[in-house]
């Protein structure tokens, strides 16, 4: 359309991908300026308004939009059709950003979940996989909202706790776009209710798995209190979060405790988290 744009800039390469379908497939075939775009989102019913400023930046690459962002742009351009493919581009970004799915190793199918180790990296896998969504979106997804408040899924991702019921199972694993596996999902709860064998609580196994994660995620994991000797069981004494310059990816403090008392305070920028 004759215009003078600044080049799309990320080193991910469905960041890329999604950004040029924005803006060179889908803006220019509407023959849209940003601001027509903006105003068209007013107008429609159904769809959220978006100001020119987040539709610039959605088409730019240099940040992930939000879906939302994504389906007043596809939408408002005229074409509906669009907005699965530029989601599931958005989800790739999501992994691609934060290589923990690719490290995350073989997990059982849902009928060989045999433990509640098991049923919780079954559960960690699936969030990482839907491309670690906001909380609240997981929530609102679910289908059961009533069922799942955003502290208690907080928790069970990061392996903290362990669903309450087979309801609040459900409607995790529905709110991570899994929909077509109900009796799967529920013959898995009903052989780990069975026994009492792995619960996240009485190993080390999950609060280490998030200590890797955070150090692995991290540009740099921060411990505001002398190291730890390692103890036989850790626990969770205090978790803390503040909201980060994002607006989407909160920012995560854990207080631990080993047996012997010691303490150690990490912090985090988790997109799950």
């Amino acid at each position: 359309m004759g215009r003078n744009r600044k080049p799309i800039s990320t080193d991910n390469p469905y960041t890329m991908r999604l950004a040029t379908m924005l803006r060179d497939d889908l803006l220019d075939s509407a023959k849209l300026t940003f601001e027509e775009l903006a105003q068209r989102t007013k107008k429609r019913e159904g769809i959220e308004t978006i100001s020119r400023v987040t539709l610039q930046r959605a088409a730019s690459g240099t940040y992930l939009p939000k879906e939302k962002t994504i389906v007043a742009f596809a939408v408002g351009c005229g074409f509906p059709e669009s907005t699965e493919i530029l989601l599931r581009l958005r989800t790739r970004a999501r992994i691609h950003e934060r290589g923990i799915l690719p490290e995350f190793g073989p997990i059982p199918h849902p009928t060989l979940i045999s433990d509640w180790r098991d049923l919780s990296r079954s559960i960690e896998y699936l969030y990482e996989a839907a491309g670690a969504p906001p909380f609240r979106e997981i929530r609102d997804k679910s289908g059961n909202p009533h069922a799942l408040s955003v502290s208690s899924l907080r928790r069970i991702i990061l392996r903290i706790t362990k669903p309450v019921d087979e309801q609040q199972l459900l409607a995790i694993i529905h709110g991570c776009g899994v929909t077509d596996q109900d009796p799967l999902w529920r013959a898995a709860w009903a052989k780990v209710t069975s026994t009492t064998a792995g619960s996240p609580g009485e190993t080390d196994a999950p609060l280490n798995r998030l200590l890797k994660r955070m150090n692995r995620t991290s540009k740099q994991l921060t411990p505001l209190y002398r190291p730890m000797t390692r103890p036989s069981v850790y626990e969770v004494v205090q978790m803390m979060e503040e909201q980060s310059k994002d607006g989407e990816t909160p920012r995560i403090s854990l207080l631990v405790q080993g047996k012997n008392g010691t303490r150690m305070m990490f912090g985090d920028d988790l997109a799950a988290s």
